[in-house]
């Protein structure tokens, strides 16, 4: 069973002193309370939050009852291959950007209602996907011009993006009531737990709305968590290396930005969390060779294994107080939370490289037996 998140300030010895915005439930609306569109992100926003989904810029849930329909957004959670936009066609063309980039695309409002038009490019970017951008024109503009335009080769274009090269595509909907569009920017996969913006359109173009914020806002993940289990975080994160120098694929680099997920979600969501590539036993032997490099490897490890004890107990006292847990299933929870964190910071080679799922039926996220 999800539930709401609600924090309760409280100051515990274990814990050292947490933000004290904890004690706010998210995710939350900065700005725009009475806005039509900025209540309707909202009730998305937490739907998505309450969601088994590992990450926030995931395809939304669309609750029941909504005034709004989804017209533009992701066909799914991965879409590093590219064209990657689902639309509805009674509101908007798909038009090839050029002969050269064919599979690539503008999404082309076909009847504004207004003095404005909404267009939302598609610019490939190799391996990694596509990159989106979305602008406001001037419904007098042909899709010609507007091409001719973004394709220019040297200088800037005519036209300025209200949302510009992200790695996801923004959300566009449609109000069931007014026929007027209004849009969601929901933040950099390499952002935990990023801030959506939301825009509408009036007479002017567009209007940014408002906010919804899914967390506090600190640096680091690690810092929604009480100090033992950030002491933890900062000893694991030593093993990993500088992520300096490892060109584009940037593997340690990705390894962090799930770490900071992975945190944030045993924080905030954990019930959103999942199973890791490794075991613990794969990890763990892995972790016994590196420690062969020297006594301060050894040493570096010792100091892990002690740190994590005290980690796991203070993890167990904050499912308690945050989660009204009880002491067994806070325990519970907090012991796989833990195991899941301590492996998101590694990948390393196994026997069986393809079977990707195999625990994740064995190693089931205890909330949902809870």
């Amino acid at each position: 069973m999800k539930r709401k998140v609600i924090f309760f300030l409280v100051h515990i010895a274990w814990a050292g002193s947490l933000p004290q915005v904890l004690a706010d439930s998210w995710p939350k609306l900065i700005g725009g309370k009475t806005s039509i569109q900025c209540n309707e992100a909202l009730r998305i926003a937490d739907a998505l939050f309450q969601s088994d989904a590992s990450v926030l810029y995931a395809p939304p849930v669309i609750p029941s009852g909504l005034k709004s329909v989804l017209v533009l957004g992701p066909d799914g959670l991965d879409i590093s291959g590219g064209d990657a936009i689902k639309i509805d066609h009674t509101e908007f063309d798909k038009i090839p950007i050029s002969e050269e980039k064919a599979s690539r695309s503008i999404y082309w409002q076909k009847k504004p209602g207004g003095r404005y038009r909404l267009v939302v490019r598609e610019n490939p970017v190799g391996w990694r996907g596509d990159m989106y951008s979305l602008y406001i024109t001037e419904n007098k503009i042909e899709p010609k011009m507007f091409l001719a335009e973004i394709n220019k080769t040297r200088g800037n274009s005519g036209f300025e993006p209200v949302i510009s090269d992200t790695w996801r595509p923004p959300l566009v909907f449609r109000s069931k009531v007014s026929g007027e569009l209004w849009f969601i920017e929901v933040g950099e996969p390499y952002q935990f737990f990023a801030d959506w913006r939301v825009y509408g359109v009036d007479t002017t173009g567009a209007k940014s709305l408002c906010t919804v914020r899914f967390r506090p806002q600190v640096h680091s993940a690690k810092y929604l968590l009480p100090q033992p289990v950030q002491r933890l975080a900062v000893l694991l994160d030593q093993t990993i290396g500088q992520d300096k120098d490892e060109g584009t694929l940037q593997p340690t680099a990705r390894l962090r930005m799930d770490v900071e997920w992975t945190w944030a979600n045993a924080a905030l969501r954990p019930w959103a969390l999942k199973e890791k590539y490794n075991t613990r036993d794969e990890v763990d032997a892995s972790l016994k060779k590196w420690t062969q490099k020297g006594h301060s490897y050894q040493k570096h490890y010792q100091a892990i294994q002690q740190q994590y004890t005290e980690a796991e107990r203070s993890l167990t006292e904050y499912y308690k107080t945050t989660f009204r847990k009880s002491p067994r299933d806070a325990k519970e929870l907090a012991i796989y939370a833990l195991d899941i964190a301590y492996r998101s910071y590694y990948t390393f080679q196994r026997d069986d490289p393809n079977n990707y799922f195999r625990l994740e039926e064995v190693n089931r996220n205890p909330w949902r037996k809870q």
